[in-house]
């Protein structure tokens, strides 16, 4: 999901001139993750317990073997659904925040350096050339969103 760049003057205030966030399109939040988990949780117990009662106590612990293995993808699931990458476009620099599986990295760049490139590997890639660095943006968004990123990207830069 590509949020809009926020414009903001650059008379009396300090602060980014443009902000994106590049981020996954999520269909649940963690929250409601975790009480749809825990109501399979709640679902799935029941039913094996009426089962042991009836006689067929061995579904109990195949029961808890297939939670904690839906527990366990869901985990999983949860730390890549919270990545994103926020690019700033601020005064003379571009920083661009990345945050994948629970880890945070932060590059600054001369904004005056920085060159936009697209490839075309396997799909489109857009990536920055900047001091001898090679960054890659706008893995967590489709085709359309990094396309569009790229020309607001470069249309930004260029006005600076």
């Amino acid at each position: 999901m590509l949020v809009r760049p926020k414009s903001v003057a650059r008379v009396g205030r300090i602060g980014p001139e443009h902000e994106w966030l590049l981020k996954r399109n999520a269909a649940m939040s963690q929250r409601q993750l975790v009480i749809f988990y825990l109501s399979l949780v709640a679902v799935s117990l029941l039913i094996a317990g009426g089962l042991a009662l009836s006689g067929a106590w061995m579904v109990l612990p195949f029961c808890g073997i297939d939670l904690l293995a839906v527990g366990a993808a869901l985990v999983i699931f949860s730390r890549r659904a919270v990545d994103y990458e926020r690019v700033l476009l601020a005064g003379g620099e571009l920083v661009v925040e990345v945050v994948a599986a629970g880890r945070k990295s932060v590059t600054l760049l001369n904004r005056h350096w920085v060159r936009v490139e697209t490839e075309y590997r396997r799909g489109f890639r857009l990536v920055l050339l900047a001091q001898g660095r090679r960054l890659q943006v706008g893995r967590f968004v489709g085709e359309d969103e990094r396309r569009e990123f790229a020309r607001e990207l470069t249309s930004a830069l260029a006005r600076g």
